[in-house]
């Protein structure tokens, strides 16, 4: 199943105002994580991020 995490992250960097979002692709589309600066909001620091991570995964049971 193809799952998606979506984070919010307190960050020292960020990029640079209007850039388009970074993504990284794992060998054989195993993962993709998108970065991109976090909508501004006055309740979080100055520099924040957001990043989504897609990734496959057979189950959430960890046992198996």
């Amino acid at each position: 199943m193809k799952c998606l995490a979506d984070f919010i992250l307190d960050s020292d960097l960020c990029l640079v105002d209007g850039a388009a979002p970074l993504t990284l692709n794992g060998r054989d589309g195993v993962f993709s994580l998108t970065v991109s600066n976090a909508e501004p909001d006055r309740a979080l620091p100055g520099a924040v991020l957001s990043a989504q991570l897609i990734f496959e995964a057979d189950s959430f049971d960890r046992s198996i």
